[in-house]
């Protein structure tokens, strides 16, 4: 079977250890990938021809410079296949064959494909929610191209969980995540970084129910999250009033109050503390936007899954999964194109706590738990032990 792919362009990049993530100890660095793309769609055996052409020039070109031409010159070194409808295993098998051929070039991997790959899904999450600039080493590909790319990591992701090998990683990944929720309910986050938790929330997408996520999970790992930043917000106004010798209290937000009007400040001064807020908010967001727009990008996939929030509850996530990425290869990308229209012309756009909790759906558990949202975040900003 014909199978239509996309270039990529793949560099070696650490990733955490599986086990000790798994145990939530310290995480040990090994050899892992990092995939971007400008998604340009290929036959294997028209870039196999192609190369072959290339080579038979008078100024022969490599098999990369010359792909590098027909991807909208920007550089790639690999090729990933998009799986359809009616493509067998053995043939999405036999279509890997160029890309490990490739992958492997680069370098011996220190983890099992399953864990590299899985982890290559969520390098490339991390990478957007960061807004990083995607295009760094290729010179070509957007945000919005590599969000179409999720679904083809996502594929091969699933691919790898189905084999008999790693029939018993399902179960225990959804129990790492169970101990995590678990942990987080005691309000327990030792051992907790927004790195662990950007890999465990990339895992739920294949080892948790989707009434799991919707119902807790991800309020959990928001409100953890924002606990983090806040941590990183007030650890920073340490460092400078260590710097400046300065008693500069944290930023809380509450209503400003009219003071008694014999003692009614000038105007000015009141300016001074409202731009001063303004800036400390800022400080904070700026730490924070990355975690919140990566529990977006997850919600929205599950969204995607499930089809609607409010689903009937999935239980076996990954046939729910299968079904969902070997659908009609047309609506599975509009659907990432949608995800990644939104992402460019609402979510960047989104700074505040307030404004993630109301697109998350998040105000009723932040209201019933901390009673409001001004509570929530001057509990987060005030220096205090969590």
């Amino acid at each position: 079977m014909c199978i239509r792919d996309r270039y990529i362009y793949t560099k070696r990049a650490k990733i955490q250890d599986e086990e000790s993530l798994l145990h939530l100890n310290k995480t040990i660095e090994q050899n892992g990938i990092s995939s971007v793309t400008h998604f340009t769609p290929i036959h294997l055996s028209c870039h196999n021809a192609a190369v072959k052409a290339d080579k038979a020039l008078k100024k022969p070109k490599t098999e990369w410079e010359g792909a590098e031409i027909r991807n909208s010159h920007t550089k790639c070194n690999n090729w990933l296949p998009l799986r359809g409808p009616k493509t067998s295993d053995s043939d999405y098998e036999n279509s890997l064959v160029k890309f490990f051929t490739c992958l492997e070039s680069t370098g011996q991997l220190s983890q099992e494909r399953l864990w590299v790959i899985f982890n290559d899904l969520r390098n490339l999450l991390t990478k957007i929610a960061k807004q990083e600039n995607l295009s760094k080493d290729t010179k070509g590909g957007t945000i919005e191209h590599n969000i179409k790319l999720i679904p083809l990591i996502m594929q091969l992701t699933l691919h790898f969980f189905k084999k008999p090998a790693n029939k018993e990683k399902s179960v225990i990944y959804a129990s790492s995540l169970e101990n995590l929720l678990e942990k987080l309910k005691k309000k327990d986050i030792r051992n907790i970084t927004p790195e662990i938790l950007y890999t465990l929330l990339t895992l739920a997408l294949f080892a948790m129910d989707t009434d799991k996520w919707f119902k807790e999970a991800k309020y959990l790992i928001f409100t953890t999250l924002m606990k983090l930043a806040g941590a990183s917000y007030r650890a920073e106004i340490k460092k400078a009033q260590v710097q400046k010798g300065s008693k500069q209290q944290p930023f809380i937000v509450s209503p400003v109050l009219e003071p008694e009007k014999e003692d009614k400040e000038p105007t000015s001064f009141l300016l001074n503390e409202e731009q001063k807020q303004n800036d400390q908010s800022n400080e904070f967001n700026v730490i924070a936007q990355p975690h919140m727009i990566f529990v977006w990008l997850i919600e929205s996939i599950f969204n995607k899954i499930s089809g609607s929030k409010a689903q009937t509850p999935v239980i076996n996530i990954q046939e729910v999964l299968e079904t969902f990425l070997t659908k009609n290869n047309e609506k599975l990308l509009n659907d990432f194109e949608e995800i990644g229209s939104s992402f460019k012309n609402e979510i960047v756009k989104k700074k505040s706590v307030e404004d993630f909790v109301a697109i998350l759906n998040l105000k009723d558990s932040i209201n019933l738990e901390y009673g409001s949202i001004e509570n929530f975040i001057n509990e987060l900003l005030l220096p205090k032990q969590f």
